[in-house]
């Protein structure tokens, strides 16, 4: 994931970023962009000019949640801005996790931290499982595999003419770094990471966009009913969408790929670098609740 590969870029650093905005460089008890929103939600109006949605588009999608990160975070940032005003001395309060929050004891034996990571884990191999199904024994898709594809029409003026059919030829497979996180909408994608898939289409390799999928009846849907597997990733003018394949890949993925191993790292380091608490709050929990299950 993102976030993961900018870590170690940082030899180990992490990046301060704000739990509002999710901007990095500062914290909530800085965050620039915190007080015009909240000024604008109490005066009952959409704060339409706030640079927050530039970094959380989703919150124009659902202006409740919006409301609801300001009523979780709003009231750090004055405690944040008090303690700059009266800075005093505090007596060390007891031990506390980082990740559940329990009293007397930390990460490194915090018992609900191990089971959630057995949890995310098979939850995400679960995902892994799915995809592998349905892409790659069902579609077969892979490098080499021959695809219909549709281009859809190269502007808004022309959005209402028939979409192209072409063929093209999978030059890129690459899912070694897409996860579960990828299907929620709410979650980062500096952590939700998806698929990519190239094909070469009248001499040019161009990125592959799979079918909206919101509606039950859309093909990348989980056979087990938990879902759909792959965000849906929209309409693009002049894009190049998956309709059928022609002729399926002679060097199919391994389903190796499918290993609950295959991602420890980054999840080992998601555990140690974020709560539960934020994990629930940007829909990880959610995720590994649909995909725990087999």
């Amino acid at each position: 994931m993102r976030a993961f590969e900018n870590s170690k870029q940082n030899n180990g650093r992490s990046t301060t970023s704000c739990g509002y905005c999710r901007q990095q460089g500062h914290s909530i008890g800085t965050c620039p962009h915190i007080q015009y929103d909240y000024d604008e939600w109490s005066a009952f109006r959409v704060p339409h000019q706030s640079t927050t949605i530039n970094h959380c588009r989703w919150f124009m999608n659902d202006y409740s949640y919006w409301i609801k990160q300001i009523d979780k975070y709003y009231p750090k940032f004055l405690a944040a801005q008090e303690r700059k005003k009266n800075p005093t001395t505090h007596q060390r309060s007891a031990p506390k996790c980082g990740f559940c929050g329990g009293a007397y004891h930390n990460r490194r034996n915090c018992s609900e931290l191990v089971s959630f990571g057995k949890r995310l884990k098979q939850a995400n191999s679960n995902w892994r499982q799915a995809v592998y199904d349905k892409l790659v024994a069902e579609l077969g898709l892979g490098i080499g595999s021959v695809v219909k594809v549709q281009q859809a029409q190269s502007s808004w003026n022309r959005r209402n003419e028939e979409p192209e059919e072409l063929i093209g030829i999978v030059d890129v497979f690459d899912l070694s770094k897409c996860n579960m996180f990828c299907v929620n909408t709410s979650i980062d994608s500096d952590y939700a990471q998806g698929i990519d898939v190239s094909v070469i289409v009248n001499g040019s390799s161009v990125r592959l966009i799979f079918p909206s999928t919101t509606s039950p009846s859309a093909p990348l849907q989980d056979d087990k009913g938990r879902g759909a597997l792959i965000r849906a990733n929209g309409y693009y003018y002049n894009s190049y969408r998956y309709q059928a394949t022609v002729a399926r890949s002679e060097q199919p993925l391994d389903e190796s790929w499918v290993s609950t191993g295959v991602m420890e790292d980054e999840f080992n380091w998601l555990l140690k670098k974020r709560s539960l608490e934020w994990l629930d709050d940007n829909g990880v929990v959610s995720q590994v609740e649909t995909w725990e299950g087999e």
